[in-house]
């Protein structure tokens, strides 16, 4: 199934896909759910940009200054009750500390709490990442870089276990740590599909090769 096609099987109030055809005249956007038009403000250009699900270079970009899309208020699109709201987006350069990586979000937190060249607090929430540390000095002797994908890491710890080396060490006192990976791993691996045929308790759900 098409992205437009999961999205319009959620039933979703309104739908503002901002594909390049779904801009009027460049000040409006379409709601293919609907009749709510959203209107275009400031530094926002139809097309040209790269997506994950629309056509390689059919996105909107924004200026990260003066661009924003105004979506209509009332019903039927008043937030109240359950909702939910999903979108992508390709964060360019003109992030905090000009740089879209974890380390540069974590270093303008510590930025914010840093007085006099002391630290008084630590960033919390929403700088969460979930990581590994490595040794370096094991790496370079079995000459491994850090896996990127899914494969390198399987590829990695088998060559780690091949040398009678624990691959992957876990503070698993507390037991939930070890419930956390396993549900990213689904999450990454089997994807919403997994998590959905469980709880549909259809057959053999759990004995895809992610649980």
């Amino acid at each position: 199934m098409s992205y437009y096609g999961e999205v319009f099987a959620d039933s979703p109030t309104a739908f503002w896909r901002l594909d390049a055809s779904s801009f009027i005249a460049g000040s409006v956007v379409v709601d293919y759910a609907g009749l709510n038009n959203a209107i275009v403000h400031g530094g926002v250009t139809a097309g040209g940009a790269s997506s994950p699900v629309l056509d390689d270079t059919d996105a909107p970009t924004f200026d990260g200054s003066t661009g924003y899309i105004e979506l209509p208020v009332g019903s039927p699109v008043a937030l109240s009750g359950t909702w939910s709201v999903e979108f992508w987006a390709n964060v360019l350069s003109n992030t905090p500390g000009g740089s879209t990586s974890w380390g540069a979000v974590v270093r303008r937190g510590m930025g914010d709490l840093t007085f006099d060249g002391k630290i008084y607090g630590v960033p919390n929430s929403g700088v969460q990442p979930v990581l590994f540390y490595y040794n370096k000095d094991i790496f370079s002797k079995l000459h491994l870089n850090p896996p990127q994908t899914w494969n390198e890491l399987l590829q990695a710890v088998t060559k780690l276990k091949q040398q009678n080396i624990i691959p992957i060490a876990l503070a698993g006192g507390s037991k939930w740590p070890y419930l956390m990976y396993e549900e990213y791993l689904v999450d990454r691996y089997g994807g919403p599909d997994a998590f959905n045929a469980v709880l549909a308790n259809q057959g053999n759900s759990w004995s895809g090769c992610f649980y």
